[in-house]
């Protein structure tokens, strides 16, 4: 007989193997916001690293006004693939009436590497002839006058955007301000994800605001694979600027032939595989560089090191040694991986 205890403890670990298979067998297009701990800051700031004012009303948001805007949550043991994340979130640039809506954002929606920028407050404006009092904006509440503080008000030429926390829940409750960006988890199965301002503070009346998180597993998407390959792509444009002279260097056409495929590829196809091949092929161009630029090093401290000898010993060595030597050194200027033949 199985005492309670025992029962209890076989009933959890079924509960964790079971969500482990499913957690591990993810389906294209699979939500997996379940990953995120308090994603829904209905539990405050619990489980993110970083601060922001949660108001706890009918739909949970956070604020950060006049200051700097850094929260994440990095999450483990996540199956590698393509994913996106979400949130309902907007940037007010300036006090009401102090902007355009042309802003750039100082605030990013990010995931790993990759990055989104936290949409100007007017971009999702709720037009007039569309909006719903307590349903996608907050206009008039029996005791304010439209356009009154705290109320929605409406901004030239778009309709309504929110003007306190309690607007900005309606407006994210009929799911207005959404924002997604996509990343790639690898193989350590560590995925961070949140929103920055890079330390740059918001400004005079400065005001971002966010809720409800969600997470996506995106599957074989092949456009958003490409947006979480931009950074990659785009570091190997710097690397190629950091090594421009070994790159320069006449033997390297190979290397460079198989660079511009990656970004010729990167720029044209939409095959899934084809795009999840390029990181492999990068990493493995930038080994083969770099294997021999360290080769190219042992070999010149070596050729210096044989010139310096033949110099010095010359004149005293036996004609023998001095036959040796020539040879070797003429061995070495055959052999220049300076100068390295790829094919």
């Amino acid at each position: 007989m199985m005492s309670t205890e025992d029962v209890r403890a076989l009933i959890n670990e079924l509960q964790e193997q079971y969500d482990y298979a499913i957690k591990h067998s993810l389906q294209e297009g699979q939500d997996c916001t379940d990953m995120i701990t308090n994603a829904s800051f209905k539990d405050g700031m619990n489980g993110w690293t970083g601060s922001g004012t949660v108001t706890n009303n009918f739909f949970p948001n956070v604020e950060r006004y006049e200051t700097t805007v850094d929260i994440s949550q990095t999450i483990t043991d996540v199956p590698a693939g393509l994913y996106s994340v979400s949130v309902k979130a907007f940037e007010r640039p300036a006090f009401n009436g102090n902007f355009t809506g042309d802003e750039e954002s100082k605030v990013f929606l990010f995931m790993g590497d990759l990055r989104t920028p936290v949409q100007n407050i007017v971009k999702d404006a709720m037009p007039v002839e569309n909006a719903q009092n307590k349903v996608n904006c907050f206009i008039e509440d029996g005791s304010h006058a439209i356009n009154e503080f705290p109320l929605d008000y409406e901004f030239p030429g778009y309709g309504y955007i929110p003007n306190s926390v309690d607007g900005a829940s309606y407006a994210f409750q009929a799911g207005r301000y959404v924002q997604k960006c996509y990343g790639l988890v690898g193989d350590d199965g560590i995925m961070k994800i949140g929103l920055t301002s890079d330390g740059q503070k918001l400004g005079k009346g400065g005001w971002v605001l966010w809720a409800d998180f969600r997470l996506t597993f995106e599957g074989k998407n092949a456009e958003g694979l490409k947006a979480a390959l931009e950074p990659t792509v785009s570091g190997l444009e710097e690397w190629l600027s950091n090594h421009e002279e070994t790159m320069t260097a006449a033997g390297y056409q190979a290397a460079n032939d198989r660079i511009g495929k990656v970004l010729s590829t990167y720029d044209n196809s939409d095959d899934y595989d084809v795009l999840a091949a390029l990181p492999a092929e990068i990493n493995a161009i930038k080994a083969y560089v770099s294997d021999n630029e360290k080769l190219a090093d042992d070999w010149r401290a070596a050729y210096d090191a044989l010139n310096n000898a033949i110099g010095d010993f010359s004149d005293t060595a036996s004609e023998a040694v001095v036959e040796e030597a020539a040879a070797l050194q003429e061995e070495m200027d055959e052999y220049n991986p300076i100068d390295v033949d790829e094919t």
